[in-house]
């Protein structure tokens, strides 16, 4: 697993790469084996995912008659949808990717996106807190989410965007296809699990 050390270095050259800096890219590990350990940044962003998942829980009870008890199957169905709206929507980035003759910049963009999500991942405990203070506070929620979703979108476009050679339609369209797969994700997989919130 990559220490700390390691993991700043990451995210320092990201900041580059969003700062519109190429030079980003010498900080970072885009080979086969940097593929793989890209995937360790899941572990990084185990507390906000877990965070989440306490939010989730305080806004799920909300519409639940008082003493309602959530059991194993509750948790582990939240985990596996986080899991999953992490790594499936790859598969529509690939699709859209393959289709406009990118294909062979995928690898490194999945290397480039699993470190991105973790500063975003630590950045989105905002809402996550605020489900967990005041659940009911569906304004605060949104609001909240507005930011910081903008703030996401903007850092993951002017990654792609470095990717892409600063071609602006591919960068977007393939920023525009994680956020459709995991919102697609999501939608289909929360019924799916039995999580649905009415």
């Amino acid at each position: 697993m990559p220490g700390r050390e390691e993991l700043f270095y990451y995210l320092n050259g990201l900041w580059l790469l969003i700062r519109g800096r190429s030079e980003g890219f010498q900080w970072l590990d885009l080979s086969d084996r940097g593929f793989w350990r890209s995937w360790w940044a899941i572990v990084y962003c185990l507390p906000p995912i877990l965070l989440d998942l306490w939010g989730t829980r305080a806004v799920y009870l909300q519409g639940m008659p008082e003493n309602t008890h959530l059991g194993n199957g509750f948790w582990s169905g939240l985990l596996f949808l986080d899991l999953l709206s992490w790594t499936a929507p790859y598969a529509i980035l690939f699709a859209a990717m393959s289709a406009g003759g990118y294909a062979s910049r995928f690898r490194p963009a999945v290397i480039l996106l699993n470190w991105l999500g973790v500063p975003v991942q630590w950045m989105l405990m905002g809402i996550s807190a605020s489900m967990v203070v005041a659940p009911e506070n569906i304004d605060v929620q949104a609001s909240i989410a507005l930011v910081l979703y903008l703030v996401s979108g903007y850092a993951h476009v002017m990654v792609m965007l470095q990717l892409m050679e600063r071609k602006a339609l591919p960068a977007t369209a393939f920023v525009i296809a994680i956020a459709a797969g995991s919102m697609l994700t999501q939608y289909y997989a929360i019924d799916a699990l039995g999580l649905s919130f009415g």
